[in-house]
């Protein structure tokens, strides 16, 4: 008799466990999903990040944080050893690019705000400077200067495009940004030269008092402009770090998903 209430007092203990354990599996599952789902829209955050919004860098780093809270929860339940350090390895790639991300942020709402100044203040500037060309234009012996002045007005133009380039941060961002020096650098020189004269250039200074007064102009909103240009220029590196931190989100996102199944299977056990 005592042998019997033993057996079932043993089977209804065994039974407990097990219904216990499936709850931790299909807790484990759960958490597991989520991961997944999670770590699949850590690309499209990151690509949002990177194009300047904002809010995309705290919905990364909440998501981030959240796969990662999930993850010490999955360790804690002691089950799917076996795939669990590929899984972390995974992880642990795919979190160090999320960490490029957001170290970029300052850089790259930097950017922006350099990139819309430019856009809305280069137009005006280029529109002064033709019409510095059209009175030099009927001017005698002012051709020399007249093609400076619309070089200036190519330059802007380039100067725009490369800023361009370097928010993208691909692999011609450093070039990009070494040209953009360049170009910024030649123009102010060019401004500098019509305004008070430069022997390198054999430029005289402009002795009609309208035009020096308008280069004079285009001179002084070209030096409060230019120091913003030099720092989109110096964060070129930091950028294209960015970029291959967000193409590489999308390949390293994909292994995540793949060194789930081994874990999904011990799981489902």
């Amino acid at each position: 008799m005592r042998m019997r209430m033993f057996i079932v007092a043993l089977g209804l203990a065994l039974s407990a466990c097990g219904e216990t354990s499936g709850a931790d599996a299909t807790k484990a599952r759960a958490e597991l999903m989520r991961i997944e789902a999670l770590s699949q829209q850590l690309p499209l955050m990151a690509i949002d990040a990177a194009g300047g919004n904002v809010d995309a860098f705290a919905a990364l780093e909440h998501a981030r944080d959240g796969i990662a809270g999930m993850l010490t929860q999955l360790k804690q339940q002691g089950r799917g050893e076996r795939g669990m350090a590929e899984f972390e390895a995974a992880w642990s790639t795919v979190n160090g690019n999320v960490v490029k991300v957001l170290a970029a942020k300052a850089e790259v709402l930097a950017g922006v705000e350099i990139a819309d100044e430019l856009n809305s203040k280069l137009p005006v500037l280029d529109a002064r400077l033709e019409e510095l060309a059209k009175m030099l234009a009927e001017r005698p012996g002012a051709s020399k200067q007249v093609l400076l002045v619309m070089r200036e007005m190519l330059l802007a133009d380039r100067i725009r495009r490369r800023i361009q380039t370097i928010q993208q941060g691909g692999q011609d961002s450093a070039a990009a940004a070494d040209g953009v020096t360049r170009d910024a650098k030649f123009y102010g020189v060019v401004l500098a030269g019509l305004s008070k004269g430069d022997a390198d250039f054999d430029l005289k200074a402009l002795s009609d008092p309208g035009a020096r007064a308008l280069v004079d102009d285009v001179n002084t909103q070209w030096t409060e402009l230019a120091p913003s240009i030099a720092k989109i220029a110096g964060a070129a590196p930091g950028l294209q770090s960015l970029r291959e931190a967000t193409d590489n989100l999308r390949v390293d996102s994909g292994t995540l998903l793949l060194r789930a199944d081994p874990l999904f299977q011990r799981y489902n056990k």
